[in-house]
């Protein structure tokens, strides 16, 4: 396992500007209708939601996306959670080789509230290979009282 501070090239941006033009709505919309589906429905097939005492993990697995398409959506989070009172704490990139010779690159962002109001600490991660590609968002309240819900960080990055 190698892990170093994650870059993005000006090609990478100028692209992600472009998607948020373009692609962005579009992917928020399925997210939140296999959100909606995973967590309060009959269950979605490219979502797992797990919710313990200590954290809350959201998996999202669609099968139809491309690995630039979630990164650009993993990064979009990122500044939406800055943009409401989050500090970026880390950003790196880990490449792993499990002993089946799976080799997987992870994406992480590392955030902490600036304020009262806050979901707790939030990591994002985005896992790929060539067959696996999902976002991940770890919601770790630590035990704390007065959190904000799950929910209501959900709808404020989907928003």
């Amino acid at each position: 396992m190698h892990t170093k501070v994650l870059n993005r090239t000006q090609t990478y941006s100028e692209h992600y500007q472009q998607w948020l033009h373009k692609g962005a709505i579009e992917l928020l919309e399925i997210l939140s209708g296999s959100y909606a589906n995973g967590v309060f429905g009959k269950g979605a097939d490219d979502l797992d939601y797990e919710q313990l005492p200590t954290f809350k993990r959201l998996t999202w697995h669609p099968e139809h996306l491309i690995h630039q398409e979630l990164s650009f959506l993993f990064d979009y989070f990122m500044l939406r959670l800055v943009q409401n009172n989050y500090l970026l704490s880390l950003s790196d990139e880990r490449h792993e080789i499990f002993d089946s010779g799976t080799r997987l690159t992870i994406h992480r962002h590392h955030l902490k509230p600036d304020s009262d109001v806050n979901y707790g600490n939030i990591i994002l991660e985005h896992r790929f290979n060539s067959h696996i590609n999902s976002l991940i968002i770890i919601s770790n309240n630590n035990g704390r009282d007065g959190m904000t819900t799950f929910e209501k960080l959900m709808e404020m990055l989907l928003e």
